[in-house]
């Protein structure tokens, strides 16, 4: 196995979802009170209100829902675990394989991939992990129990500019990608993954890079 993928998560963690947010794009730099920008994340404005005692009673009523469906989905999983045990229900063979097809205008800086909530990859780009150089790469094998999964892919981008256009470094983008499947008995698995850039010199540079999921 590559010695950049991490170890296959435990068969207990796999068939909880997580619902993630959509990609958050890096926008204009804020100054840093000494006129130069400085390089950041930048996602959606958060804003703080207070809760009137209808909501809150409402929110009370919601995280109990949340809570009972939590310990239905645990009583679910503990259910299908003990059926593996016993040798009624069978793990799948499940691989994941990703490329790079992301042009000069970015350098990729991390990847990351959660499977179900459980983070299986985590990478920072550098002469050894060249992550740029992933061409159908190995980022995970192991085994997934039947029924419906959920992967995310995070990537964090740097702008890459010369001349005129050298500013571009102090840009940062995060993309964030997430993809639903389903696997049944007897299938194996192999998810294919590319990260690349969709646009040309005239898009807008939020809106280039992409994530595609391909599933054999």
């Amino acid at each position: 196995m590559n010695p950049r993928m991490m170890k296959p998560i435990l068969p207990l963690a796999l068939g909880l979802l997580l619902l993630l947010a959509a990609p958050v794009l890096a926008q204009d730099m804020p100054d840093d009170g000494t006129g130069e920008k400085s390089p950041t994340y930048l996602d959606s404005d958060v804003s703080v209100e207070k809760l009137t005692p209808e909501q809150m009673q409402n929110l009370e009523e919601r995280l109990g829902e949340i809570r009972e469906e939590v310990f239905r989905s645990k009583a679910s999983l503990k259910q299908l675990l003990d059926q593996v045990r016993m040798g009624s229900v069978s793990l799948i063979s499940f691989s994941i394989r990703h490329s790079h097809e992301v042009g000069p205008t970015f350098e990729l800086e991390t990847l990351a991939y959660t499977l179900d909530g459980f983070e299986i990859y985590r990478a920072v780009n550098t002469e050894d992990t060249a992550l740029e150089s992933f061409q159908d790469e190995p980022i995970y094998e192991g085994s997934l129990l039947p029924g419906e999964h959920l992967l995310v892919v995070d990537t964090v981008y740097r702008g890459k500019g010369y001349g005129v256009f050298s500013y571009l470094s102090q840009y940062l983008f995060k993309v964030k990608s997430r993809y639903s499947f389903t696997v049944v008995e007897g299938d194996v698995v192999v998810l294919n993954v590319t990260s690349y850039d969709e646009g040309a010199f005239l898009t807008s540079l939020r809106d280039r890079l992409k994530v595609r999921f391909e599933k054999e």
